[in-house]
């Protein structure tokens, strides 16, 4: 037979009555420092419980579910109609919870377990799909924890830990003193459903060592009820005895609210009996909605739509009940407030005093709790970070099962005042997706956009604007959004614009997604960032030191979608870059790796000719269904890479019609292999981690047929810059890339005439061939640069003989070139360049040409043989009485080249006034002559095309700052009032962190 509503009425008096009862007993209580006890629970829904959340919405309460001690608590505090986890998973809320911060902040946006790109999770919701959200963070080892802070406030605040903990932070190394953890769900008895009543007895023995003493505590019971119905069969029985409602009708589901509610009596119990109770604020909330639409259980969260694992109201909005001394008894607030804001409001009521940590987001709502639910006059809105009007943003970049609400997709929000907007991002090119709703007039929404509900059609204004603040919202976070890996994405990490040591290194490009853009320090073996005078003017002043077992380590660098290859992307290819010195070459050295040894790709350098000397630098890919492919070449041909930064680039091209592996050194081609055309791609794209310097597990394609990675060893040496594509690039996109990093090659060359000419673009290789013509004889810059050494030359200007160039001499070294067309007969050409610098020596035998390549050259290829020319019959070379012309005739057979290595002083790039300097003088010479044809108004210190453009100023820019005897840095260069740009249509794309490609 059912029980009658007084029967029900009964049960609930009888609970109270065991709640209070009891002798308190006195314990010294400091109202500065008050205790807290935070209530947080797992899955409740709005509507969940017997309070009525909204004074105004009797459907805000459960027609079945009995709470009374919850009642209780809502009669002795403050009822939040409005209150909203910060996400809609365990993870991202409770993680936000402990921070102050917005999940998206955090870069935790759904539940742990995707981290591991293994978990069935990531299997399930983050491959096969047109987007791929963002994986959760697992460490935040710069965020503050509530334990933490209150340690500063006051180190006597004792801090206890009970129940689940989920991932981060792991409490008993994070600021909590007492704990007693679970991660995940918990299998317990059933007499002990979800271990609830383990868990409450845990808390109340701190409570019990707590009253020992007159310290203030912050305790958190942390359960994993309410998800997934389990309770005692006695109190299954009794709501099988009640009469179900229309909304909440599982006994089962009803009888674990029931369960719950009886372990937060005995707790607020405890509290009066140890007379703490009016010094005790008691925050109880959930981590988000009530799961809806999955496990097979019957779970609504009407009036709300939606639930767990969504944008919705149903996810987002949960229940929220604070009491306390200073709160008013039975009341109310309508403020949309979020668990973000738990941080600062507990940092303030322990009495403050110590400064939030940075980034915290969340508001104070101390002023709110004192005010009876309402902004303290003069106020107009609860001010966050990021947030001054009050709005609330929420971001869930992630798919999900299909539930009631339909198929879930990425989405974020904002809740601004009774609107809100959300955004459902766009798949496969199509545009988002914004729908608007007005929750005063409903709080049903729909994912349909076609509802009468959706207001965006009829409010295009208010959508704008909210769609404008919920950019801006995203960027200042810097939240990750999801992203179309068939998109094509350039990322280039540079060591001197990163941030400093021990933080992230940051890619120059903003792509919205963190993890692409991130390469991290592995605690203990983080790389330490050090002052570099490279003759690379483009490279900057700082790289960072990987000698002494360093490394860097990021997520796996994302080319395709292995699992729906053909519907998504299966196209594996992808070209890296590194600019790297290295201490030494006795040993085998790891560069960059990402996989496993099973499959990924490699670049390592070792001994591979049996020469004894580890110079030989090799470039593997190993495939998921074997097919492997392996490069090598010597790294120090043509450069010596204890000296100076190379450049290194691997490029894999995956297309069907001709598959290969390309390796790169200075510009230029070193070797290449050919792989299988057809339709199986190389599929190397593990999802280990990749990382440089010291492999994290195994270095990846290390197994299996042909030539493996040099294995045993670690980076010496120093990284200045990375670059990553998703697509393979061209020989000529590489040597572009190369010469970025130099001075132009034209720079410092003041004039031409007769056979002497320019180049536009620096070639690759000069070896026999290359670069051929019968009637020109090509110069360009090598290198500006400091001799370290005394050096031979053949002709000392000024002289006729040879001799030697000191030690710390600032040199300019500019390279003739003659290579006649054909094999057979010989040609030859005179003529005369005229540059900017003093002419300080000439070399032009072959010993004398070879020995300083390395030393003065930046070109890929050199030839090696027979590159001397006539010097012993008609070839001369004169220097003019100024010293800055000279006049040369070369010849040489047409199997052969002549070449001269000319040493000027040293060009100051950007110095247009000729003072020694590049500052803010220079700019306006720049801007004075701005669409000149003549180079000279700039001292012959541009770019050497022969105009004044663009192509100057951002050789100024890229050398503000720089003057002699290391002025080839690139300081950063500032932005005052005064530099009004005269071009800003064409200028203005250099000052900004540029957008995905």
């Amino acid at each position: 037979m059912k029980t009658t509503c007084a029967s029900r009425q009964a049960i609930i008096v009888l609970v109270l009555l065991a709640f209070s009862s009891g002798v308190a007993v006195a314990k010294s209580v400091d109202p500065n420092r008050p205790n807290v006890l935070m209530l947080l629970i797992d899955d409740m829904g709005w509507a969940s419980s017997s309070v009525q959340m909204d004074p105004n919405n009797p459907d805000s309460k459960s027609d079945y579910h009995l709470t009374p001690n919850l009642e209780t608590l809502a009669q002795r505090g403050m009822v939040f109609s409005n209150a909203y986890a910060a996400g809609p998973m365990c993870s991202p809320t409770r993680a936000s919870i402990q921070t102050g911060m917005t999940p998206a902040a955090l870069q935790t946006t759904d539940v742990r377990q995707p981290s591991d790109p293994y978990h069935v999770r990531y299997q399930q919701y983050y491959a096969g799909y047109p987007l791929t959200p963002p994986q959760p963070r697992g460490e935040f080892p710069t965020a503050t924890t509530i334990g933490e802070q209150l340690h500063q406030i006051d180190p006597n605040y004792q801090t206890g830990w009970f129940g689940k903990w989920d991932w981060w932070p792991r409490p008993d190394t994070d600021g909590y003193d007492v704990t007693q953890l679970n991660i995940g769900p918990v299998e317990t008895p059933a007499e002990d459903p979800k271990a609830m009543f383990t868990i409450t007895n845990q808390a109340m023995a701190f409570l019990d060592d707590s009253d020992q003493t007159e310290d203030p505590f912050f305790l958190l019971v942390s359960h994993d009820a309410v998800k997934n119905a389990s309770a005692r069969q006695a109190t299954v029985d009794m709501f099988e005895g009640l009469t179900p409602g229309e909304k909440h009708r599982d006994p089962a589901y009803a009888a674990m609210h029931y369960d719950l509610d009886e372990t937060i009596g005995t707790l607020m119990g405890r509290l009066d009996t140890m007379g703490i109770t009016d010094n005790t604020y008691v925050m109880f909330l959930s981590d988000h909605g009530a799961a809806v639409g999955v496990n097979g259980q019957e779970i609504v969260n009407a009036p709300l739509y939606g639930g767990k694992g969504t944008i919705w109201e149903g996810a987002m909005r949960t229940p929220m009940i604070v009491s306390g001394p200073g709160i008013a008894p039975s009341s109310h607030s309508d403020l949309p407030i979020s668990t973000i804001d738990l941080f600062p409001t507990i940092a303030s009521l322990a009495g403050g005093g110590t400064p939030l940590p940075e980034g915290v987001e969340g508001a104070d709502l101390s002023p709110v709790l004192f005010n009876s639910g309402n902004l303290p006059a003069g106020t107009s809105a609860i001010e966050r970070a990021n947030a001054a009007n009050g709005e609330l943003y929420f971001h869930f970049p992630h798919y999900g099962p299909t539930l009631n609400v339909g198929k879930v997709r990425p989405a974020s929000s904002v809740r601004d005042g009774d609107y809100k907007l959300v955004r459902v991002y766009g798949e496969n090119g199509a545009a988002d997706e914004l729908l608007l709703f007005d929750l005063s007039a409903s709080l049903e929404e729909s994912s349909d956009p076609s509802s009468p509900l959706n207001l965006a059609s009829t409010m295009p204004d208010k959508v704008t604007e909210l769609n404008t603040k919920l950019s801006n919202w995203i960027q200042a976070v810097d939240a990750s959004l999801p992203y179309d890996v068939r998109t094509p994405i350039q990322l280039d990490w540079d060591a001197s614009t990163s941030a400093p040591t021990g933080a992230d290194w940051r890619s120059q490009q903003d792509v919205d997604s963190y993890d692409r853009e991130t390469w991290r320090a592995a605690p203990g073996s983080e790389p330490t960032r050090i002052a570099i005078d490279p003759f690379q003017s483009g490279l900057g002043e700082n790289a960072y030191n990987m000698s002494g077992n360093k490394r860097l380590y990021r997520r796996f660098f994302h080319v395709s979608d292995p699992q729906k290859p053909d519907e998504i992307d299966g196209d594996n290819s992808a070209s890296f870059e590194m600019w790297v010195r290295l201490d030494s070459m006795n040993s085998n050295q790891l560069l960059f790796e990402q996989g496993s040894s099973t499959q990924g790709i490699s670049l390592t350098l070792g001994d591979a000719d049996g020469d004894s000397e580890e110079n030989d630098l090799r470039f593997r890919l190993l495939a998921l269904d074997g097919q492997h492919l392996t490069v090598t070449a010597p790294v120090d041909r043509f450069a010596d890479p204890t000296q100076d930064f190379v450049q290194v680039a691997a490029v894999i091209n995956d297309s069907p019609l001709g598959r290969y592996i390309e390796l790169y050194i200075n510009g230029a081609l070193a070797g290449r292999a050919d792989g299988v055309a057809g339709p199986d791609g190389m599929n190397w794209n593990h999802r280990n981690k990749a990382s440089i310097g010291k492999d994290i597990d195994t270095i990846g394609g290390s197994s299996g047929a042909g030539d493996l990675p040099f294995t045993g060893g670690t980076l010496k040496g120093q990284v200045a810059a990375i670059r990553f594509q998703n697509y393979a690039i061209s020989s000529q996109d590489v040597l572009a890339s190369y010469n970025s990093k130099l001075d132009p090659v034209s720079m410092g060359v003041a004039s031409v005439s007769a056979a002497a000419s320019k180049l536009i673009g620096r070639p690759s290789s000069v070896e026999s061939g290359a670069l051929e013509s019968d009637d020109a004889a090509f110069v360009m810059l090598e290198r500006q640069d400091t001799l370290g050494e005394n050096l031979a030359v053949d002709l000392v200007a000024g002289t006729d003989s040879a001799g030697v160039l000191a030690a710390g001499e600032q040199v300019a070294s500019y390279l003739v070139h003659f290579d006649p067309v054909g094999d057979t007969g010989s040609e030859s050409v005179e003529g005369s360049i005229t540059f900017a610098g003093e002419i300080l020596g000439v070399i032009w035998s072959e010993e004398g040409l070879a020995d300083t390549d390395s030393i003065l050259g930046s070109i890929g290829l050199y030839e090696s043989t027979n590159r001397e020319g006539d010097f012993m019959g008609d070839d001369q070379v004169i220097i003019s009485g100024d010293g800055h012309t000279l006049d040369f005739i070369l010849s040489a057979q047409l199997a052969d080249i002549a070449e001269l290595r000319v040493l000027t002083t040293a060009v100051l790039a950007g110095d247009f006034n000729g003072d020694g300097t590049v500052d803010l003088a220079d700019y306006t010479v720049w801007r004075n002559n701005f669409g000149a044809t003549d180079e000279s108004t700039l001292n012959w210190s541009g770019d050497g095309n022969g105009g004044v453009d663009v192509a100057d100023y951002q050789l100024w820019k890229q050398n503000f700052g720089g003057s002699p005897p290391s002025g080839y840095s690139t300081a950063k260069v500032p932005e005052p009032s005064c530099l009004t740009i005269v071009i800003p249509v064409l200028l203005g794309a250099f000052f900004y962190r540029s957008k995905a490609w």
